[in-house]
C-alpha cells in the first residue's frame, strides 16, 4: 500500500512538472508571437496559424477549407 502512494505521488508529480514546463512553452510562443506582430506587422492569430500549419503540414487541407468558406461566402452575396 504504501509503495501504491508512492508510486502515484511519483506520476502526480510528474504530470504536474509537465504542466509547469507545458505553462512556460505557451508563454514563450506567445512572446515570439508578439515579435512576429511587431517586426512583420502579422497578427498574432494569423502567425499561430502558419505555425500551425508547418506544423502540420496540411497546407492542402487549409486552402481547401479556405475555398470552401469563399464559397460559402460568395453564396450570401446577392447577385442578382
Amino acid at each position: 500500500m504504501a509503495e501504491d502512494k508512492k508510486l502515484l505521488r511519483e506520476k502526480i508529480n510528474k504530470v504536474v512538472d509537465l504542466m509547469i514546463q507545458d505553462e512556460a512553452i505557451r508563454e514563450h510562443i506567445s512572446e515570439i508571437l508578439k515579435e512576429i506582430k511587431t517586426e512583420f506587422a502579422i497578427p498574432m492569430p494569423t502567425a499561430r496559424k502558419i505555425a500551425i500549419t508547418v506544423r502540420k503540414q496540411n497546407l492542402n487541407d487549409v486552402q481547401q477549407d479556405f475555398d470552401e468558406f469563399v464559397e460559402l461566402v460568395e453564396m450570401c452575396y446577392d447577385n442578382s
